[in-house]
């Protein structure tokens, strides 16, 4: 009976393709008889159905449409490399042959098919605290590792680095003397210990032994968000859409861009208040349906549907090949 089932639905799956693809198989054959199909060169498809007394003639396929084996169906539309998904064209459309694409730049192929790729993401970014054990590559990850010990690394760096030397470099580029300590809303420039200026303003002069810090407002999308004795402000963070990011919050002079997932993303890298990266959520394949839609936060939940049952990708469930 499971054999029976099985076949018959096999049966009906094809009766429904062939209709698709604009096949006649009207009137039946006979039981000792077969239907010849009739064939034209890659590239080319059939204008019409069978007549009784003349072969159909052939045509070649344009408008963006191709055919690459020489069987009785119509002429396929062909691939879109689509650059949400990470994708640009590596060939392109031939009338015998379908567009192949392959990642953008800076991505990796996440569905490699036999020359390209169905599907691509970003290469990911290594976060503070981490370095960059291997670059991304066309097919591969880039490769992240935290740092250990006393080291540290912003995330672009290949190896980590003492955080004494570290330190430093950073005060030294501001001018700032740590070798005797301030109040804790002070900082020491030479012999002086001179007031913070607040968050959203940096140090326009530093403290003298007869005049306070002259502080001034952080401008032109850049920020400082804690008080502070720099003379330069950090620049604001980009919601970058090539990211899957839009501004959640924007800059201020005394707080940081917030990004958030643009429509169709969700985020892979939260921080507290937002998000670093996001990715477009999954489309489900033929043959699974949608047991979740994806949110902000998750991706789309893909299922593969089990026995006599269908689904094209996106329905919320499998239905009945019979139906």
């Amino acid at each position: 009976m499971l054999f029976s089932a099985t076949v018959s639905s096999v049966t009906m799956f094809l009766a429904i393709l062939l209709t698709f693809h604009n096949v006649d198989l009207s009137p039946a054959c006979g039981p000792t008889e077969y239907r010849k199909i009739v064939e034209c060169f890659p590239g080319d498809s059939v204008s019409e159905n069978c007549r009784e007394y003349r072969r159909p003639p052939c045509v070649s396929c344009f408008n963006s449409n191709f055919f690459e084996r020489s069987v009785h169906l119509l002429c396929i539309p062909c691939t879109q490399c689509d650059p949400g998904f990470g994708l640009r064209v590596k060939h392109p459309c031939r009338p015998s042959s379908d567009t192949v694409c392959e990642p953008l730049e800076g991505f990796y192929c996440t569905d490699p098919t036999k020359d390209g790729c169905k599907s691509a993401q970003r290469h990911s970014r290594c976060k503070p605290g981490q370095y960059i054990r291997q670059n991304g590559t066309t097919s591969t990850d880039t490769v992240c590792v935290d740092c250990t010990g006393d080291t540290y690394s912003d995330g672009s760096f290949t190896s980590c680095q003492p955080h004494k030397m570290f330190l430093a470099i950073l005060f030294r580029f501001h001018n700032v003397d740590l070798s005797a300590a301030c109040g804790p809303t002070e900082y020491r420039i030479g012999c002086e210990c001179c007031p913070m200026c607040s968050p959203g303003n940096r140090v326009n002069k530093h403290c003298t032994e007869y005049t306070s810090t002259s502080c001034v407002p952080c401008i032109g999308s850049t920020y400082l968000d804690e008080p502070n004795g720099l003379t330069a402000c950090t620049p604001c963070t980009h919601c970058d859409p090539g990211f899957g990011l839009r501004v959640k919050h924007p800059c201020r002079p005394s707080s940081d861009t917030v990004c958030e997932p643009l429509e169709g993303f969700y985020c892979t890298d939260p921080t507290v208040d937002g998000c670093k990266s996001a990715q477009r959520h999954s489309r489900c394949k033929p043959g699974q349906y949608i047991r979740q839609n994806g949110t902000t936060s998750k991706d789309t939940v893909c299922v593969d549907c089990t026995g006599d049952t269908y689904s094209d990708g996106s329905f919320t469930s499998c239905q009945p090949h019979k139906m």
